[in-house]
């Protein structure tokens, strides 16, 4: 079921051709891709073997991106917050630094160009969702007008990584088809 899993996340995030024949050399240039941008921040002093793991990975996507700031002082943007966020996240699931680079870097790729217009209609699907399952817990919200002041955009945007203990996630099959 795992491989299944994995499979499914590496052929829907575009990180492997559908063709089984050329998952290895595709893999294998992606080794290579990630250890030569590696090379160069490591060269330009971006980052250094101290470096924390989801840093590196933000750096990567950064200049692959073309978004690399001029320096390390330049403090940053929205957008690099939740990559950061679902990098954290992913690194506590996935083992190895480079498979877990790709699926952070396509995943947010995928929710910033297939999905961000979707992001904006969650909060009304997520009401009536919990009108669904808990209607007294979205009355209760509604008069204590606490609905209006919930973090929705950070939520989402985020798909939920780093907003909520890592315990509250557990029952992702709510939220997680929204994210995708």
């Amino acid at each position: 079921m795992l491989f299944f899993f994995s499979f499914f996340l590496y052929f829907f995030l575009g990180i492997i051709p559908p063709h089984h024949k050329s998952h290895a050399l595709v893999m294998n240039y992606r080794k290579e891709q990630y250890w030569d941008i590696h090379h160069a921040l490591h060269v330009i002093r971006f980052i250094n073997d101290s470096t924390p793991q989801v840093d590196v990975f933000l750096r990567i996507h950064q200049l692959e991106s073309g978004k690399l700031p001029r320096n390390l002082a330049y403090p940053l943007e929205p957008e690099d917050e939740v990559f950061l966020a679902i990098a954290k996240a992913m690194e506590e699931m996935v083992e190895d630094p480079i498979e877990c680079y790709w699926l952070v870097s396509c995943f947010v790729n995928q929710l910033n160009s297939k999905h961000k217009d979707s992001l904006q209609q969650l909060p009304k699907i997520l009401e009536q969702y919990l009108n669904i399952e808990d209607s007294r817990l979205l009355m209760h919200l509604k008069a204590c007008a606490a609905v209006s002041k919930l973090p929705y955009d950070l939520w989402f945007k985020k798909c939920f990584a780093g907003c909520l203990p890592e315990s509250s996630l557990q029952r992702q099959d709510v939220f997680f088809p929204f994210c995708l």
